[in-house]
């Protein structure tokens, strides 16, 4: 592949934003791209569009500026997808931005989704299937079910940047041969292929939740502060302490996530099948998989 001439590492803003949603293996993507691409200094995801924008474009540039001039720069924030927000002000920002939306099983997303928000102390001491119920009565406020809105939000990116800007890469083709699908998104971004056969990553996961927090108010009171430090740039002291065994105490010291019965299973589906008939339209894949029940 001939190189690409990227701007001025001064100048830097992203050519690439994986968007997301949430647990769709955005965090395996950037340990495999490491390396490969120009990511935002000392951290994968800045929700600077998002969370810190009143800081100012030059505050999120800065974070780039040491991306070597020979790669391209890429930002994987899972949080974008389904803000109206941050997809505007990218928009608006960096127009010619190229967008990667990574979409798994909404079934599967969801409970992976519910399992972090439980770890980080988001949602209270609640089960899948009471947060389910609350969700199927009406509850409002419950955004991990509006990010399973697949083909909603994916025809507005569409629409903020064109259909060949934006990538949809299935979960299901990293499962069934990642290094197709990893292919795939290097030619998207304008990279040589990455081989896999020499990643320490082939066929592993990244970032699985299996258990719950010793204490939600304790994993809250952390989430909080690694907000205030993110707001700072201190990116080296939350990846020290991603690393240290203390993370996995306050994050993961509690009991085990169970699993779901299958009746709960043919509820969602039932849920998500008009979403996923859409999305089979906009996409020309079939998912047919993903509106019948497992078991």
């Amino acid at each position: 592949m001939r190189p690409q001439a990227w701007k001025m590492t001064s100048q830097r803003l992203p050519e690439v934003i994986g968007v997301g949603p949430p647990r769709t293996a955005t965090t395996w993507l950037y340990e495999v791209l490491k390396g490969h691409v120009g990511f935002p200094r000392g951290v994968k995801e800045t929700d600077f569009f998002l969370r810190y924008y009143d800081k100012g474009i030059g505050w999120y540039r800065a974070l780039f500026q040491d991306c070597p001039p020979a790669r391209p720069a890429v930002e994987l924030c899972p949080t974008y997808f389904v803000s109206d927000e941050a997809r505007q002000r990218i928009a608006r920002e960096i127009p010619q931005c190229k967008i990667i939306v990574t979409l798994r099983d909404p079934v599967a997303r969801l409970h992976s989704h519910y399992r972090l928000l439980r770890r980080e102390g988001w949602l209270r001491d609640v089960t899948f299937e009471e947060i389910v119920n609350s969700h199927l009565q009406g509850a409002k406020g419950l955004r991990m079910f509006d990010v399973s809105r697949y083909a909603f939000h994916l025809r507005r990116w569409q629409a903020a940047f064109g259909k060949d800007r934006v990538l949809v890469a299935f979960h299901d083709d990293l499962e069934d041969d990642a290094q197709k699908f990893i292919g795939d998104i290097c030619a998207f971004i304008g990279i040589p292929e990455i081989d896999l056969a020499a990643s320490p990553l082939t066929g592993e996961r990244v970032n699985t939740i299996t258990n719950a927090p010793r204490s939600r108010k304790l994993a809250k009171a952390v989430r909080t502060a690694m907000f205030r430090l993110r707001a700072h740039k201190l990116y080296g002291t939350i990846n020290w302490w991603d690393r240290t065994w203390l993370w996995r105490l306050v994050f993961e010291g509690g009991e085990k996530f169970p699993g779901f019965d299958s009746a709960l299973e043919r509820r969602l589906r039932e849920r998500f099948r008009s979403e996923v008939a859409a999305l089979e339209t906009l996409t020309g894949r079939d998912l047919s998989h993903w509106k019948e029940s497992n078991s």
